[in-house]
């Protein structure tokens, strides 16, 4: 890396970012900027710039963003790590080791990458705010692209109803047979929360009571926190529970293509 200042990269980049920053020396080759972009707690975001020996230039974060969300929330599952990695692909930002960074071609590149790199760590940075539905709608993603991608032959429906305008009874995913549609559907749902597994049961058995024939299958969140009895009330509708995404592309999955032959 070679060595830069504080006030050349001040110099640099003023006509393009005006104002809107301000530059501190960290290290010899090393230049911390200050941005209009903050946490929760009023702290400024730590962004950090340097140019290697090829006149190339990296932004990144020197692994603070992941360390101080870690204070407050854990990337400890699938749909958590995968909502990490739609934010850094959304930005096209890599990470390694826990190190968040960009490499930018040119100078005149540089201003706008390094705000698309702020909002980047913004969406980073307020991962634990993730709502319900949000994390709802991340999980049911997963479970179409394991549908989608490990069954062949198959007709898939997304947010499907099984009795027209009959809203209140939609099922996640439906799958049949593209051979022979005259067989049973399967319906596939989704549970994220705690409170899901009675919904979900409710529309089983009315789906039951209205005499149409059809296979079930639960798949549960692991960090759900789904009750022993909320599971039973699942079985006792009929379905099949998977504990989470992997059991479900284990054994699920075969089960649902015997089923779709």
């Amino acid at each position: 890396m070679r060595k830069i200042s504080a006030p050349e990269v001040q110099t640099l980049l003023a006509p393009h970012m005006g104002d809107l920053f301000h530059t501190s020396q960290k290290r010899p080759e090393v230049v911390q900027l200050y941005l209009p972009f903050f946490h929760e707690d009023g702290d400024g975001f730590e962004i950090f710039l340097q140019q290697k020996d090829d006149g190339t230039w990296r932004i990144w974060d020197a692994a603070l963003t992941l360390m101080r969300l870690s204070y407050s929330y854990e990337l400890n599952n699938e749909s958590k790590v995968a909502g990490f990695q739609r934010i850094l692909a959304a930005h096209a930002i890599d990470e390694q080791d826990g190190e968040l960074f960009v490499d930018v071609p040119d100078l005149k590149s540089l201003p706008q990458r390094i705000f698309t790199f702020a909002q980047a760590l913004t969406g980073v940075s307020t991962l634990q705010y993730f709502n319900r539905e949000t994390v709802a709608r991340l999980f049911l993603s997963q479970i179409h692209e394991v549908l989608r991608s490990c069954l062949e032959h198959v007709n898939l429906y997304t947010d499907y109803l099984p009795f027209k305008n009959e809203k209140a009874y939609k099922v996640d995913f439906a799958l049949q047979s593209e051979q022979d549609q005259k067989d049973p559907m399967c319906f596939v749902f989704g549970v994220s929360s705690s409170t899901r597994p009675d919904y979900v049961a409710n529309v089983c058995y009315y789906i039951r009571n209205r005499n149409l024939k059809f296979e079930s299958v639960v798949v549960l969140k692991e960090d759900a926190k789904v009750s022993k009895n909320a599971v039973k009330r699942l079985r006792d509708a009929g379905t099949t529970v998977y504990p989470s995404i992997p059991d479900f592309q284990q054994d699920g999955i075969p089960m649902l293509a015997a089923q779709l032959k």
